[in-house]
């Protein structure tokens, strides 16, 4: 850049104003010529020292008609390679010291444009953008106020380089975070050629025009300035290279700016001129994240035939959460496929049901869990189908999920399918109440897979409890005792569970008594939470029930709402209690408990064994009935 410097400009009218200045006047030219001699002989530290020595004595004399900024801008760029960093930097200095003095001559405009340049290109050289710009910004305005005076723009060969370098700058400028020096510059090389002080010509106009709206872009609370300069832009170059980012742009600028009559015109047009290139597809995700309601123009755009597998998976998510319910079948499920195939970590699938659910699109979100769990979708990440397979759970989906588990060999290599998965799949079986299919799942997930978390051995000990064999079932309790038992790894808050679970198996094997130590050991325990003391209490009624003591079941029973009023087990209790007086012969106090359990406890699974029960019970005829 800098070689295209016309450095013709700036020697001879020097050389003139010293030789007109008489006895004194020869020895400055003297001076002068002797520098410019060591200088042109390679001899720099002496043309430098020289020089030093010339410009002191002028400012002592206070000499006004000698200006030195040419020799020191030459002899800087000629000495650059043989001296030190630093003494370049101390002649631009000094040449631009002297440029600056009102004191002596000024040089022309040609020569101010020339040497101004040569400063500021040997600033941005040295890393010191903001000195640079300073530089530039200050020659905009001398070469603006000059035009005043004298119209008529700069010779191409003196514009050219100060045009390179300053769009240059402000690329920089922009580049390093310096948004609002960018356009400063930007503003200053469009003012000048407004003014036709410089000419940008057609190709630096339109870059100055585009820089100008991105530098505004990326300042902040300006999203209302740069929407207004990039339409400028796009409407003065529609055809541009980069016309397309820059209506992208404009629309992003237009919806932080929330202005929806600028935000509708950016987007209209935006889909029809450019709606087929490649960073539409990232500005549809952001649209549909951020617009509502969703103008008409991109759910169109959605809708056609696309290349799915060139869509960011952000917009593959919002697409199906937003439009999953408006896409054929086979389009459905190549979103889908785009979205777990691709889905490494699992997180796009998770953020796409729960989109779905978060607007009461469950209907999308269950096609979606059930094509990935159900391994409909060839090729799914592990993850993604964890991710599926958590939020079936997280949300009551259970048939889904056993539904699932029915298809699933267990001795089969669970390529495709993480511990978790095995782990849910247990579960949703565990619920449906297929207890022994649920026991050879969880044996599967910690025998076989090593799940060894305290709830899936919690879980396969329960299991294991109601169908296993006693003595297998003693030892998986076993296992969950000494994790209890052991003073680091204690999760002292399930240790009721497990107690009750002991229970339990207590009941098996017959030995009632000590099964009711353990439950009432639950029952006192400040540690457990009102509905597991309320199951214990129920279960000390069920033992006395199996006992046929129906007296102590029944005073168990009534404890029971006591501790978890409204609780399962409170319903559990009146319909067991109801039993009990039953079989002592007290079908009063039973038709009451059924009466009581229908009147609080109507919508639980027990209510329809209370009516069921009350309406076998003999009719009794009150003492006093009126007519």
């Amino acid at each position: 850049m800098a070689s295209m410097i016309c450095w013709s400009l700036l020697a001879s009218p020097l050389i003139v104003a010293a030789e007109s200045i008489g006895v004194e006047a020869v020895d400055v030219a003297a001076s002068l010529v002797e520098v410019r001699k060591l200088r042109d002989a390679g001899e720099f530290a002496s043309a430098v020292g020289e020089l030093q020595k010339l410009a002191s004595y002028l400012i002592e004399e206070s000499r006004s008609d000698v200006q030195l900024a040419a020799d020191f801008v030459l002899l800087a760029r000629a000495a650059q390679s043989d001296i030190s960093p630093e003494q370049v930097d101390e002649l631009y200095v000094a040449a631009e010291q002297w440029l600056q003095r009102n004191d002596v001559s000024s040089v022309s405009l040609k020569q101010h444009v020339v040497l101004t340049t040569a400063i500021a290109t040997h600033h941005a050289s040295r890393q010191r953008a903001g000195q640079a710009q300073q530089q530039l910004l200050r020659l905009f305005d001398e070469i603006d106020r000059s035009n005043d005076e004298a119209e008529g723009a700069l010779a191409a060969s003196i514009a050219d380089p100060l045009l390179a370098l300053s769009m240059k700058s402000a690329w920089q400028a922009m580049s390093g975070g310096d948004a609002e020096g960018a356009e400063k510059l930007y503003l200053a090389m469009q003012g000048s050629d407004s003014r036709g002080s410089v000419q940008l010509g057609d190709a630096r106009r339109s870059l100055c025009q585009l820089g100008l709206g991105w530098a505004t872009a990326l300042q902040p609370d300006r999203h209302v300035d740069a929407a207004e300069r990039l339409g400028v832009f796009i409407d003065q170059n529609p055809d541009h290279s980069d016309a397309a980012k820059a209506s992208a742009l404009r629309v992003r600028c237009a919806i932080k700016a929330d202005q929806n009559a600028e935000l509708l015109d950016a987007i209209d047009l935006h889909f029809k001129e450019y709606g087929d290139t490649s960073g539409t597809a990232d500005l549809v995700a952001e649209v549909l994240r951020q617009v509502d309601p969703i103008p008409e123009i991109v759910k169109e755009w959605l809708l056609q035939e696309q290349s799915y597998q060139q869509w960011p998976l952000s917009l593959v998510s919002e697409s199906l959460v937003q439009f999953g319910s408006d896409f054929s079948p086979r389009d459905f499920d190549a979103l889908v496929t785009r979205l777990t195939v691709n889905d490494k970590a699992g997180a796009w699938t998770a953020q796409t049901l729960e989109g779905c659910d978060a607007i009461d699109h469950s209907a999308i979100s269950e096609l979606i869990a059930a094509a990935v769990i159900g391994g409909r979708i060839g090729g799914a990440t592990m993850l993604s189908v964890e991710a599926a397979t958590r939020w079936a759970g997280r949300t009551g989906r259970w048939s889904m999920l056993m539904h699932a588990a029915e298809d699933v060999d267990f001795e089969s290599d669970p390529e495709g399918r993480s511990v978790h998965v095995d782990r849910l799949f247990a579960e949703a079986v565990f619920r449906s109440g297929q207890r022994a299919k649920a026991l050879r799942y969880w044996k599967h997930v910690v025998d076989v897979r090593k799940a060894d978390d305290f709830g899936t051995l919690l879980r396969c000990a329960e299991c294991s409890v109601l169908v296993d064999d006693v003595e297998q079932a003693e030892v998986r309790l076993r296992r969950l005792r000494e994790i209890l038992d052991s003073a680091e790894t204690a999760p002292i808050s399930q240790k009721p569970l497990v107690e009750l679970l002991e229970a339990d198996l207590a009941i098996r094997k017959l030995k009632f008594d000590h099964s009711r130590s353990l439950l009432e050991s639950v029952v006192r325990s400040p540690e457990s939470p009102a509905p597991i003391r309320a199951r214990a209490q129920w279960m000390i009624g069920e033992t006395y029930l199996l006992q046929q003591n129906y007296a102590e079941a029944i005073d168990a029973y009534r404890l029971v709402e006591g501790i978890d009023p409204g609780g399962p087990y409170a319903a559990a209790a009146l319909v067991q209690a109801g039993k009990a007086f039953e079989q002592l012969g007290r079908t009063r106090e039973a038709s009451v408990c059924y009466g009581t359990l229908l009147e609080k406890f109507a919508d639980s699974s027990y209510a329809s064994e209370a009516r069921h029960r009350m309406s076998a019970l003999p009719t009794h005829s009150p003492s006093n009935t009126r007519r």
